[in-house]
């Protein structure tokens, strides 16, 4: 009986190393097909890209790749149009007046000196332009910012009617009042 004992345990230990042997290349079979679906999906995701770029895989560094410089501008100047501005407006039964500073900017330095020394003509075109303005569409930031862009587009209009050249950017209100 002790012999039987004794071939019962090596027929255990045997069955436990075959169990474990199973289990082992069971977990590297599927390591195997799992990095295999990897590689394979890194693959066609490289494809997908070059296809996107209309470069073919492995040449990404092969192509010199051209980057564009941001354009580097210059620093802004600004101007102050004063004094300030004041006008009314006359289509209202109640006397209604507005009061503004305006600045202006550019970022060429001769363009601001050619303004500065058209600035009494200038300065009567604006006047002209901000006493055609309608207090309902003054009151509001969409009025005020378009007033805004026709003040830099007639004052361009009248440096280039006068010296042929203009680069007002953008103007801007520093001081606002309106009753």
């Amino acid at each position: 009986m002790a012999k039987d004992n004794e071939k019962d345990k090596d027929d255990t230990e045997a069955g436990g190393n075959s169990t474990l042997k199973i289990i082992i290349i069971t977990v590297v079979i599927a390591l195997i097909v799992v990095g295999g679906g990897i590689g394979a999906t890194v693959y066609l995701v490289g494809q997908q890209l070059s296809a996107a770029t209309g470069s073919a895989p492995g040449q990404e560094g092969e192509e010199e790749e051209v980057e564009e410089e941001p354009e580097i501008k210059e620093e802004p100047v600004y101007l102050s149009l004063d004094p300030a501005f004041v006008t009314s407006f006359n289509d209202q039964t109640n006397a209604r007046f507005m009061q503004f500073s305006v600045q202006i900017m550019a970022r060429d330095k001769e363009i601001i000196t050619m303004t500065e020394k058209y600035l009494p003509a200038i300065r009567s075109r604006l006047l002209l332009l901000f006493s055609s303005q309608q207090y309902e569409t003054l009151i509001t930031r969409e009025g005020k910012q378009q007033l805004l862009k026709d003040v830099a587009s007639e004052i361009n209009r009248f440096l280039e009617e006068e010296v042929g050249s203009s680069g007002i950017e953008s103007a801007y209100f520093t001081n606002f009042i309106i009753q």
